[in-house]
């Protein structure tokens, strides 16, 4: 409704700030009149810290004294949880990529261990042989060790190192 003093000496200070009547409080020299020509009497004020920034609760009431002690931790309360409504979509954000995140290094991970097994069976090499090769065809096809591994484990074909093949 309005965006007076209280909301930038909330945001700024991070603190409450409350009037009990603005026609007798001098606190807000250009908000308080305003206000009052607008009917508001009374303001709670209430500092958000949110992780996309600050903000504030602004209460107005028609009435002086609208605001008792209880209805002040109410508002307290209530700021508490808005406060945490702008950062739940981006916690759910993250959750989400990071289960993603885990499922695909757990499949790669699955791969790549399969795939120096399988060239060891198909040549007759070591495991650090094997994985040499993975290596090298690779850097030479500039493409994720996870694809190559994938290429490997997924068809009979040889990976290109780069390398022209040896005879026997």
């Amino acid at each position: 409704m309005f965006a007076g003093d209280d909301v930038l000496d909330a945001v700024a200070r991070q603190v409450i700030f409350y009037a009990d009547n603005l026609t007798s409080d001098d606190g807000w020299p250009a908000f308080g009149p305003r206000a009052v020509r607008a009917g508001v009497r009374g303001v709670l004020a209430l500092p958000l810290a949110t992780s996309a920034g600050s903000g504030a609760l602004n209460l107005y009431a028609r009435s002086p004294g609208a605001f008792g002690v209880v209805d002040r931790a109410k508002g307290v309360i209530l700021a508490s949880l808005a406060s945490l409504a702008p950062s739940a979509p981006y916690a759910h954000e993250d959750d989400d990529r990071r289960t993603s995140n885990l499922v695909t290094a757990l499949t790669t991970r699955e791969i790549i261990g399969q795939a120096p097994g399988v060239y060891m069976e198909r040549e007759r090499i070591s495991g650090d042989q094997a994985f040499d090769v993975l290596r090298r065809a690779s850097q030479h096809l500039n493409r994720k060790l996870r694809d190559v591994a994938q290429d490997l484990v997924g068809t009979d074909e040889q990976p290109d190192t780069g390398q022209l093949p040896t005879t026997p």
